[in-house]
């Protein structure tokens, strides 16, 4: 294994059981991606490998043409079918730590920009609720630790 491709490795565990990116810049930083992130990382996980996954199977003619080459045509269907219900399987088993860093960071700039965009709950567009005179705001200095799983994408919890 390559050192590129055991810091890669080491990049996918922190994230996995932490939750840190580790920028893939010259001068190396941590990202705390919060849980409600990682949820939002997941699923567009989710959504990018459905939106693939006839894609997936339509790469496999290529494959099919050199199979046909030299077994009879029942042959070539049953390791065809074999190879697809392989690749969708596999499909299904991938997680957040399998995804590049640049991919997850582009994934997190977007999320950043459409939440940024969008009200917030019990907000609406120009229109800004400010406390009365009589209410009194403070912020709760009372850290807020939150447990985070970790989906995946076939439905089954995380190890």
């Amino acid at each position: 294994m390559s050192d590129n491709e055991k810091l890669s490795r080491a990049c996918a565990i922190a994230f996995e059981a932490s939750g840190f990116l580790i920028t893939p810049e010259q001068g190396r930083h941590l990202l705390l991606v919060p849980c409600n992130k990682r949820e939002q990382l997941t699923s567009r996980l989710a959504e990018e490998l459905s939106s693939r996954r006839e894609a997936f199977v339509q790469a496999m003619p290529p494959l099919e043409s050199l199979l046909s080459e030299f077994l009879r045509p029942e042959a070539c269907r049953s390791v065809k079918s074999d190879l697809s219900s392989l690749l969708l399987s596999r499909l299904k088993g991938i997680r957040l730590l399998d995804v590049k860093t640049e991919v997850l960071m582009s994934w997190l700039a977007e999320i950043e920009t459409s939440n940024s965009s969008s009200p917030k709950d019990g907000e609406s567009m120009g229109e800004v609720t400010t406390p009365s005179r009589t209410e009194t705001v403070a912020p709760d200095t009372q850290p807020v630790m939150q447990s985070c799983t970790h989906a995946r994408t076939d439905g089954e919890a995380a190890r």
